[in-house]
C-alpha cells in the first residue's frame, strides 16, 4: 500500500513537471502566434507603423491601432495572451506580449516585459529593437525629455545592429530616429543604407519618400 502511494505521488509529481515545463509553455507560444494572426485580421490600414518592430504586422501590411482607437476584440485577445503568459512566462510569448503592449502605448509594462526577455535571451535583436522603440515613443510623448530618450534609443539600436548588422527593422529605425532628432546628414546616410538593402517593400517606399524630402533642393 505504501509503495503504491509513493508511486502514485511520483506519477502525479511528474505530471505536474511535464505540465509546467512543457505543456503550459507550448500553450503560451501557441497563444502568442494565434493572437498575432487574429490581430492582423482586426487591424485596418489607417497609416504606417512609424518604426518597425512587429514583423507579422509588417508582412500583412497592417498598422497599429492601439494609440488611435479602442477595439474590444483586440483588448480581449491581448488579455488572453496576458493570462497565458502569467501561467507560463515562455520567452517568445513574453516577447510578443511586450511588443503588443508597446504597440498599444503601454510603455512601462512593455519595457518591463521586454527587459525580462532580454535577461533570458540577450541575443534577441527583436527585444533590443523593441526597447529602442519604447524610447522613441517616450520622446514623442514627452518632448522635454526627448533628446535623452532618443540617445538611449540610439544606444539600443547600436546594440541590436551589433547582434545582426543586416536586420532591416533596425536599419530602418535608424533613419526615423535621426529624423526625429533633426540630424540631417546621419538621417540621409541611414536612409540610403536602408534603401541599399531593400528596394521593394513598403518600407523602402517610405524610406525613399523620407530621403527625397531630406535631399530636396
Amino acid at each position: 500500500m505504501i509503495v503504491t502511494f509513493v508511486l502514485a505521488a511520483l506519477i502525479l509529481s511528474g505530471g505536474s513537471i511535464v505540465r509546467t515545463r512543457f505543456w503550459l509553455p507550448a500553450v503560451s507560444r501557441r497563444t502568442a502566434v494565434e493572437t498575432l494572426a487574429a490581430l492582423v485580421e482586426l487591424r485596418q490600414a489607417t497609416g504606417r507603423i512609424p518604426l518597425r518592430y512587429i514583423a507579422e504586422f509588417e508582412r500583412a501590411g497592417v498598422v497599429r491601432s492601439g494609440f488611435d482607437t479602442v477595439n474590444d476584440g483586440e483588448l480581449q485577445l491581448v488579455a488572453n495572451l496576458r493570462a497565458a503568459v502569467e501561467r507560463a512566462p515562455e520567452t517568445e510569448a513574453l516577447l510578443v506580449l511586450g511588443l503588443l503592449l508597446l504597440d498599444d502605448g503601454q510603455l512601462n509594462e512593455a519595457e518591463e516585459l521586454l527587459t525580462r526577455v532580454r535577461d533570458q535571451d540577450p541575443g534577441s535583436v527583436s527585444v533590443v529593437n523593441g526597447l529602442a522603440v519604447i524610447h522613441y515613443e517616450r520622446a514623442r510623448i514627452d518632448p522635454d525629455g526627448g533628446h535623452a530618450f532618443h540617445q538611449r534609443g540610439l544606444a539600443l539600436l547600436r546594440e541590436a545592429e551589433a547582434l545582426d548588422p543586416e536586420d532591416l527593422s533596425v536599419l530602418y529605425n535608424y533613419g526615423k530616429f535621426y529624423q526625429a532628432m533633426d540630424m540631417h546628414y546621419p538621417a540621409v546616410r541611414a536612409l540610403r543604407r536602408y534603401i541599399d538593402k531593400d528596394q521593394a517593400s513598403q518600407w523602402a517606399e517610405e524610406a525613399a519618400y523620407d530621403l527625397a524630402k531630406l535631399t530636396a533642393p
